[in-house]
């Protein structure tokens, strides 16, 4: 990436769209009747779920989408909608509800890390898309690799906040909680309709781009416009 303000924005939308207090209350809720260590292992669990999956997504989204043939510009409207409505059900209050699950030793916690914590809650349709149209843009080496890190340095931000799940739910209390999801919901429609908007304008600039290009390869080897000065210089010639 080129600058800090490219990182921090990235973070930031990764950060969001992984709606860490919207999965509170699954965590807690799946959580609730398991050990310290059995959470331990869970939130383990889940979050290197997320980060093998976003890194292999960001070092082969592109081949597959070009596998499939699908645009660029296709995938960020699709990409769009499906965050957009993703902060709609946040929005709804539709991210909350999640059932207990007794502990059943470390295999029942690394299940339960996996799906559907890890997959698809934080690395659902919304965090794949955001790091696949993140690793189109040319940003170099080290930009690919901050983004890498990006992804790892959220990833371990959830888990330090899956440790801190039950003091969190405490201090804010269920309204607090609802609130803050909401505020995440409105956030990542934004950032859904911003995808949707820029994918629309990438869409048209390649539709067009095929005219433009002939117009320009015409108006370079074609004869030069007709106007007054060239019709004086033909009226002279046939003289």
């Amino acid at each position: 990436m080129g600058n800090w303000s490219e990182a921090s924005r990235f973070a930031i939308e990764l950060f969001t769209i992984t709606a860490p207090f919207a999965c509170l209350p699954m965590f807690i809720g799946m959580t609730e009747r398991m050990s310290m260590r059995g959470r331990i292992t869970t939130a383990t669990a889940s979050v290197l779920t997320m980060i093998v999956i976003l890194l292999i997504t960001q070092y082969v989204g592109t081949v597959v989408i070009t596998a499939l043939g699908t645009t660029l510009p296709s995938f960020q409207i699709a990409g769009g909608l499906i965050i957009a409505m993703a902060g709609f059900g946040m929005l709804r209050g539709g991210a909350g509800d999640a059932a207990d699950t007794e502990e059943h030793g470390d295999t029942e916690a690394v299940k339960v890390g996996v799906v559907p914590l890890g997959i698809p809650l934080m690395a659902g349709p919304g965090t794949i898309t955001a790091v696949v149209l993140e690793s189109q843009h040319d940003h170099g080496d080290n930009g690919f690799l901050t983004v890498s890190i990006i992804i790892i340095g959220v990833a371990a931000l959830m888990w330090v906040i899956y440790m801190l799940a039950v003091p969190i739910r405490r201090c804010l209390g269920r309204i607090g909680l609802n609130v803050v999801t909401q505020v995440f919901g409105l956030v990542l429609t934004a950032i859904g309709v911003e995808i949707i908007v820029r994918g629309d304008s990438d869409a048209r600039h390649k539709l067009h781009e095929p005219e433009l290009t002939a117009a320009i390869s015409g108006a370079a080897d074609g004869p030069p416009p007709a106007g007054p000065r060239n019709w004086r210089r033909a009226a002279a010639g046939r003289r």
